[in-house]
């Protein structure tokens, strides 16, 4: 998702699209849908195939965009090949085989199968053993271990920015488009959402009715929520830890 110390607008973008993917947080339809109900309900039709629901998974498997995935795949195989490798390579006379090409096409059809491969793989996650037959592939090029970290990382980040590139933001275009047919302006938008500030009033009025040991209590269980949300996130790691996941091939 590019260099953590890079400051730019597009590297900002590009940040916040791999994080926002990784937790589902992208403003697809669905989630649209359970934000602003007072827009969006009953609004979830994917805009690009126009037959079923927007949700992450349909917008990763959908059939309009199945051509547009493959060429990705293509685009990151070419990469690869033509400069990844001949740049890391120990030894320059090491060609590289139909075999490779093979394993890089097998790779590709296995990520493109699932939308949970495809998020994984643009998150750089891969099992020990997907890793290890990473690098021994990459050794029968001439690549060192090390070399074939940096180059799986490379592969990563260039199919994450050729899927928001060519799948989100064509997709994006067309909601615009879309939300201009059906009514649904920019400040509409940005709006309040009239539930969602009657409840935060209900709140208010109520949280201010309870007595002060109430109010302590109600702190100390928002303070247990965070801690209860800090303990899912590690123990989602550790998931990954026991299923043999790597990070970024590493």
């Amino acid at each position: 998702m590019g260099n953590s110390l890079n400051t730019s607008i597009k590297q900002n973008k590009e940040r916040a699209f791999g994080i926002k993917l990784m937790h589902n947080e992208l403003p697809t339809l669905d989630n649209l849908e359970k934000r602003r109900p007072d827009i969006y309900l009953g609004k979830t039709t994917c805009v690009m195939c126009q037959n079923e629901k927007e949700t992450l998974d349909h917008l990763l498997s959908c059939k309009y965009t199945e051509e547009i995935r493959k060429q990705i795949w293509k685009s990151t195989t070419k990469k690869i090949i033509e400069n990844w490798i001949p740049r890391h390579q120990s030894n320059k006379k090491i060609q590289i085989s139909s075999h490779f090409e093979d394993f890089l096409k097998n790779l590709g059809d296995n990520t493109l199968l699932l939308s949970k491969n495809i998020i994984n793989f643009c998150l750089g996650l891969c099992d020990t053993s997907d890793s290890k037959n990473w690098d021994l592939q990459l050794a029968k090029t001439g690549i060192t271990s090390g070399k074939a970290k940096i180059i799986f990382i490379k592969t990563s980040q260039f199919f994450i920015r050729s899927l928001r590139k060519h799948i989100w933001n064509p997709r994006c275009e067309k909601t615009q488009l879309w939300e201009k047919e059906m009514g649904i302006t920019r400040i509409q938008k940005r709006s309040r959402n009239p539930d969602a500030t009657k409840l935060k009033s209900q709140r208010i009025r109520t949280l201010n009715k309870r007595p002060r040991g109430k109010k302590e209590k109600l702190n100390q269980d928002q303070d247990h929520n965070r801690k209860n949300t800090l303990e899912n996130i590690r123990m989602t790691i550790w998931h990954w830890i026991k299923e043999g996941k790597k990070w970024l091939n590493m």
